[in-house]
């Protein structure tokens, strides 16, 4: 991974940046918060509460769960020994290893390498920065996750977009407008009741103009199934791109995502379904809503199979 531009961070990020780089790099380490605090020039004190502000997390629950993400990596991607992956996360036996990992992924190292499917393998910290044309927005650290979601049916209408590459983008348009004739199909708590998704084909080649575009409920009740047209999703592998903040944005997320997040990642985009992921009662004009961007991915290395 490519090293953080620490001199045009705030300096508050910055400084936290530099410790989830030492982290990063000396995970089979003992990680202490007194000395990253000293790597980051703050008192103990002072450095859990900016990180704790800066990532929504403690820096214990950010170590234990990147540590744990990288050995899920390791067993579905490596034939390592189980021990031999434990030591190098920095867990003092395979005793510890296993029990961590059975609280994290409800189940035993061995039995989720068995499985084969990435779950809630969280990516290092990155900083979102918003592009020129919208200085005002404050970079972010956001943490991607690699999850296998299974094949599921979901119920909604379609519509089309151009998409966020095309020349005549109008997803800020077109995608309110197929919402709208989803509420009005439904009766309108339905929205409160069944979870939200935005589906949008991405199976053409090199498509970005005329996208079809479904407004969807999961598990919707059986009566309003027939209300709806079913779109079946197959199994894939998806980067999840947590988002908060209104949704008129959202755009330049995904831009860093795709620009620089994805390039330097090991992993690669693939042709598919990407997912809107807005959960029950989300209210778009929210200055604070939240929602999961879930893009198809794969790995660099062609030799490893999800």
């Amino acid at each position: 991974m490519a090293t953080p531009a620490f001199e045009t961070s705030p300096p508050q990020i910055a400084r936290i940046q530099r410790a989830l780089q030492y982290i990063e790099e000396n995970l089979d380490q003992q990680l202490t918060v007194d000395n990253l605090a000293e790597l980051s020039c703050w008192s103990r004190w002072q450095f859990q509460r900016v990180f704790d502000r800066e990532t929504g997390m403690s820096v214990a629950q950010y170590v234990r769960g990147i540590r744990l993400s990288t050995a899920a990596k390791l067993l579905l991607t490596t034939k390592l020994r189980q021990l031999d992956i434990a030591l190098n996360c920095g867990f003092e036996s395979e005793i510890s290893f296993n029990r961590s990992f059975r609280k994290e992924y409800g189940c035993p190292p061995g039995k989720y390498r068995k499985r084969g499917e990435f779950q809630g393998l969280r990516q290092p910290l990155s900083l979102s920065r918003p592009d020129r044309l919208k200085p005002e927005l404050p970079p972010k650290l956001l943490q991607v996750k690699i999850e296998t979601r299974p094949a599921t049916k979901l119920y909604g209408v379609c519509g089309h977009i151009d998409g966020l590459f095309s020349e005549t983008p109008n997803y800020d348009q077109k995608v309110p407008e197929i919402w709208t004739k989803l509420a009005r199909c439904v009766p309108i708590d339905a929205f409160c009741h069944f979870d939200n998704i935005g589906v949008i084909n991405l199976n053409a080649e090199e498509a970005t103009s005329n996208l079809p575009y479904w407004a969807c409920f999961k598990n919707p009740a059986e009566d309003l199934c027939s209300l709806l047209q079913c779109v079946e999703i197959p199994e894939q592998t998806y980067a999840v791109i947590p988002y908060r903040g209104h949704v008129k944005n959202v755009d330049k997320t995904l831009e860093w995502f795709l620009c620089n997040w994805l390039p330097e990642s090991g992993y690669k985009g693939e042709n598919g379904y990407e997912l809107e992921v807005y959960g029950r009662n989300f209210d778009p004009q929210c200055a604070d809503a939240y929602m999961e961007y879930w893009m198809p991915v794969s790995s660099a290395d062609s030799s490893i199979r999800f």
